[in-house]
């Protein structure tokens, strides 16, 4: 990774991602140009960590305070990305996949040769690509399985992909939603509810199970079984995304256009360098991340913004170091706010002794574990969707006999216990 020095840096102060519920807050917005190529795809786990890329193999990254180039190892054009825990996944044309692996971009593709559209992705063994002529395909993280025929897919693309701990979803173009149970572990057949002549290019789903889906002008609302027209905008939408805290949704297009929706009303802004914004992601602060076709990334961050429902962990352990056998340590992460238990969180956590002691290893859960380093009192877990609590076994043979076990997030120390 190298930084780069942006061609052009505009600051505008604007309403644009969500509209803040006190007086006193606002979105600073900076918006910088990078490269000779346009941004197709954008996504995050944190604000220290948003991924965008692009056309030619184009990959930036923001670690919170700066945007730098990552060498991707491809000269495809890359339309959409999803980062999960750790790692990161980018799809694009000829079937190109790539993978984020311990910081370096790695070709996991040749399954296809099918120009891919959309990724999303629970965890590093969950991932699924959708694209040209009905492709979907599913990587449990070492073998690509083509799941078209399950799906129910016709031969028309499909755009893009979105799921949570209960369900994935996969829309066609002409609005064909295909449906997969991640609970029953099975497909559904795929519903047509949403088809009716636009030519559909995102989605993304809040927490009461309605699923937001932008196609031209329009963005539609699915609740599970009909499909109906929320707002019409006056520019093609090409993305939408919405703020998990509290259900707000934005969804951006042609002509610089932000259409949010904040529980009520939908506003219609351009921003005003009016770009082409093809893809957004928000943070669990409610800061926007805009990826535009003229070589610009865009970053809204919201100023004095409340912050609701953030994820907390809770351990549960005997508080004793020294043990014979290894103690089980119970990890459950829950909404800060309301104290429920959370199926909607990913993202990679560490597990710490504090005293520089001790070796981790998995007991429940289906995340991605890793202990790098034996008995140095740390290890990382990718906490996957749908999941709200894990266990660990800790052999802790020597050291301090009194330790305090601390989980956090490992992009943000603030996400703790």
């Amino acid at each position: 990774m190298r930084p780069s020095s942006p061609v052009l840096t505009l600051l505008t102060l604007a309403a644009l991602a969500f509209s803040p519920t006190n007086a006193s807050a606002a979105q600073v917005c900076t918006t910088q140009e990078f490269g000779k190529d346009e941004f197709r795809g954008i996504s995050g786990t944190s604000d220290s960590n948003v991924i965008a890329v692009g056309k030619k193999g184009v990959i930036y990254r923001w670690d919170g305070t700066s945007w730098s180039e990552m060498v991707s190892g491809s000269n495809e054009d890359l339309n959409d990305v999803e980062a999960i825990g750790s790692t990161a996944f980018a799809v694009g044309k000829d079937g190109e996949v790539l993978q984020l692996i311990g910081g370096a971009w790695t070709s996991i593709g040749g399954f296809t040769n099918e120009d891919l559209f959309g990724v999303w992705a629970s965890s590093a063994t969950d991932v699924y690509v959708v694209g040209k002529k009905g492709t979907l395909y599913h990587y449990d993280g070492s073998t690509w399985s083509d799941e078209s025929a399950a799906a129910g897919t016709d031969n028309k693309d499909i755009e893009d992909a979105w799921g949570d701990g209960n369900f994935f979803y996969a829309i066609g173009e002409q609005g064909r939603l295909y449906r997969y149970d991640r609970s029953a572990g099975s497909w559904l057949p795929p519903d047509t509810s949403c088809t009716a002549g636009d030519k559909f290019e995102d989605l993304w789903g809040d927490s009461s199970g309605n699923v937001y889906l932008a196609a031209q002008k329009d963005v539609y609302v699915y609740d599970g079984s009909s499909c109906t027209v929320a707002a019409t905008a006056n520019e093609n939408l090409l993305g939408i995304y919405g703020w998990p805290q509290n259900d707000s949704v934005i969804a951006v297009g042609k002509k610089g256009t932000v259409f949010e929706y904040d529980g009520s009303t939908w506003t219609e802004t351009q921003t005003v360098e009016e770009d082409e914004l093809k893809d957004n992601w928000v943070s669990s602060a409610g800061n926007a991340y805009y990826a535009g076709k003229k070589k610009e990334l865009t970053v809204c961050q919201c100023i004095d913004c409340p912050i609701l429902g953030l994820p907390q962990f809770v351990v549960t352990h005997d508080s004793y170091g020294i043990h014979c056998q290894d103690e089980v340590v119970q990890v459950q992460v829950i909404d800060s706010s309301s104290g429920t238990p959370k199926i909607d969180y990913n993202g990679q956590v560490t597990l710490d002794t504090q005293s520089g002691f001790g070796s981790w290893g998995p007991v429940a859960g289906s995340g991605a574990f890793n202990d790098a380093t034996l008995n140095d009192g740390l290890a990382t877990y990718d906490w996957p969707l749908g999941e709200s609590s894990a266990a660990f076994s800790l052999s802790y043979p020597e050291g301090p006999p009194s330790i305090d076990v601390d989980v956090f997030q490992s992009s943000d120390a603030g996400i703790r216990d």
